[in-house]
């Protein structure tokens, strides 16, 4: 593929993620996980709310009209809620981590998907060049192995003196945005990825081929009918998410009806959740300071 031939699509893009997010749900999520905007879009994402970002008009409009889903799109990776009040109030007090990767990015590049731990990836989309650039946090070699057409990020870009793009190209590589987003679902498809439903510790995961359960999971999912259609329909999923949660100790029939009550719920829960959060932290800190002006009164007045 020749980097030459990629144009920036609005429609395009919002289609390329809708559909990976419905791919999902279809999967190993939920329907009730994806938050779809509303007739004009998100009406919290402006310059105002995303002002800290410092990115184009075209990067405002795409976050104001593209879905945004819960859980886990990727190992350790989950999509950048820009939809929400409190990370558009973190934005706004200039907590940008994990909003953004560890390194500058232009005002045409903005993050979609971003892991915060290492062992996990980032997604960036590029607004001018209409790419997807995909990269790791860690020491993966992301270039190896991949089928879908790729390229150097700095074939179609400019300004080779960018300090963004000095990473090397054994983790980052660019994809035409549909292109990538049909590989991710092949990765799915094929067993290279495969959610692990919760028992312990009461969340999904990924895991690979490599994990020692990959074998288990494998069987499992091909029993029950994977991959079924393109869509990730026409197999049972209650099924080989049951069982293997029963083979763990999990509870897949109660994990997915209380994720689903929750995903359901109004989002301003979540925003009153980081508010009190945030209120108590207040709390604590002012409490905190007053105990130590009132113990350092004290000391005062015992060597006065």
């Amino acid at each position: 593929m020749e980097p030459s031939s990629q144009v920036y699509s609005r429609a395009k893009t919002i289609a390329a993620i809708t559909s990976y997010y419905e791919f999902l749900a279809n999967v190993y999520l939920f329907p009730e996980y994806i938050k779809y905007p509303p007739p004009g879009g998100w009406p919290g994402i402006d310059q105002d709310s995303l002002g800290n970002l410092h990115k184009t008009d075209e990067v405002i409009e795409l976050l104001r009209h593209i879905p945004y889903m819960h859980g886990r799109l990727m190992y350790n990776t989950d999509c950048v809620r820009y939809d929400t009040k409190w990370q558009q109030d973190d934005i706004k007090r200039g907590n940008l981590f994990p909003v953004t990767p560890d390194f500058p990015l232009p005002a045409h590049v903005v993050s979609i998907i971003q892991g915060n731990i290492g062992d996990s990836y980032y997604v960036l989309l590029d607004t001018e060049k209409g790419v997807i650039i995909w990269g790791v946090h860690g020491c993966h070699n992301l270039s190896a192995g991949l089928d879908a057409p790729v390229f150097r990020y700095e074939d179609v870009t400019a300004a080779e003196e960018d300090q963004w793009k000095r990473e090397t190209i054994s983790s980052r590589c660019a994809f035409d945005v549909e292109v990538f987003f049909d590989m991710l679902k092949d990765k799915f498809r094929s067993c290279e990825w495969l959610p692990f439903p919760p028992y312990e510790e009461g969340y999904l995961e990924y895991e690979t081929d490599d994990h020692r359960f990959g074998d288990e999971l494998k069987e499992i999912f091909i029993a029950a009918g994977w991959p079924g259609d393109e869509n990730g329909q026409g197999w049972d999923r209650d099924q080989a998410m049951g069982e293997i949660a029963d083979r763990h100790g999990g509870d897949w029939e109660r994990f997915s009806e209380d994720e689903r009550d929750w995903a359901d719920s109004d989002d301003d829960d979540d925003t009153d959740d980081h508010e009190e959060k945030e209120e108590k932290e207040e709390k604590e800190e002012k409490e905190e300071k007053e105990e130590k002006e009132e113990k350092e009164e004290k000391e005062d007045d015992r060597t006065a």
